[in-house]
């Protein structure tokens, strides 16, 4: 199996005592993405019990609505998230190859159950840095071996590649932050019928950022009514960030009463002046400790499931054309990898 590695990859596994024996699976630099799919689900056995974590490699940015707390509002949400879904009895966890950030904390999370941690690596001289960070507590020194079960993957002639591939094994897909890289991934995730699991609170694309015409513009409305299977309604809305009804105004004329608070007769100033009058109540953001809980005990529910997933975000007419589109352009590997 190795002898379809990199070599580069392959001497640097070779260096690092028993590294070589977490290799899962090689898939040849020449394949395209749908050739080393097939090799993979092959590989791994069934699809509906396999999850999936894309986005950031770091926590270097904080998220935009709870950036009062600065990057360690992210890690929060990522542990919550991890912590409650680890429990799901998943057979794999599928990441990238980073040991940093959020991959970090989804492993961590899922390495004592279970699951099986697989880090997807492209087939290239690339992935070396990552490759290295994965085996060594010290990568610096690259002298005392990590102690982990976690396994790797190497398949694609490029980063791009790799990504499109890493979404595509997955039943049911984590969003965390991410940028360009990370809507290529959810592009492929939606193209496969994979279900997404965002989270909208934190930070970069998953939060709202646009990056050149990149974004997820759409993607709650599309999933405010979808929730995974097993995960209640009412914590499948706030963990996409939708706003929370505000308490009702008590029946009677409560403008008169001397008790009444000034929210209030603001609030029901605001109710008179509303255009149609159709809304009662204002909404309001979940507040930090709101949405972390709503992460536990809504994600804590989330299951494999052999039906079709229903928190699915899918392609229109053009955006399938201008997929197929993109695809093509990078089924082959133009790494220059290719000639070494």
């Amino acid at each position: 199996m190795l002898d379809a590695l990199h070599k580069d990859l392959r001497f640097r596994l070779e260096r690092c005592d028993g590294a070589s024996a977490r290799v899962a699976h090689v898939v040849p630099i020449d394949a395209t993405v749908d050739q080393a799919v097939e090799a993979l689900d092959a590989a791994l056995g069934e699809r509906h019990a396999r999850l999936g974590m894309l986005g950031m490699t770091s926590y270097r940015f904080p998220p935009q609505l709870y950036r009062s707390g600065g990057a360690k509002a992210t890690e929060l949400i990522c542990e919550a998230a991890s912590e409650a879904s680890s429990a799901g009895g998943w057979s794999h966890i599928l990441m990238g190859g980073s040991w940093g950030g959020p991959q970090r904390t989804f492993a961590e999370a899922f390495e004592p159950t279970s699951s099986t941690v697989v880090h997807v690596l492209p087939n290239t001289g690339e992935a070396i840095v990552d490759l290295i960070y994965l085996m060594f507590d010290d990568a610096m020194e690259e002298s005392q071996p990590r102690k982990t079960t976690s396994q790797f993957v190497f398949v694609g002639g490029s980063y791009r590649a790799r990504n499109c591939v890493l979404a595509t094994l997955c039943a049911q897909v984590f969003i965390v932050g991410g940028g360009p890289g990370t809507h290529l991934e959810v592009m492929a995730a939606r193209a496969t019928g994979a279900g997404l699991l965002p989270l909208v609170r934190s930070g970069g694309l998953a939060e709202g950022m646009d990056f050149n015409g990149r974004n997820l513009r759409g993607l709650v409305e599309a999933l405010s009514d979808v929730p995974p299977p097993d995960v209640p309604l009412d914590s499948w809305k706030v963990i996409l960030g939708l706003p929370l009804p505000a308490e009702p105004p008590e029946d009677g004329n409560s403008s008169s009463s001397t008790s009444c608070c000034g929210l209030c007769r603001n609030r029901q100033k605001s109710e008179k002046n509303s255009q149609k009058g159709k809304d009662r109540f204002i909404g309001r953001q979940p507040t930090f400790s709101e949405y972390v809980q709503a992460l536990r005990s809504g994600l804590a529910k989330l299951r494999p499931s052999q039906d079709e997933v229903p928190n699915r975000w899918n392609f229109s007419k053009d955006e399938t054309r201008r997929w197929e589109e993109l695809v093509k352009s990078i089924q082959k590997p133009t790494n220059w990898d290719l000639m070494h």
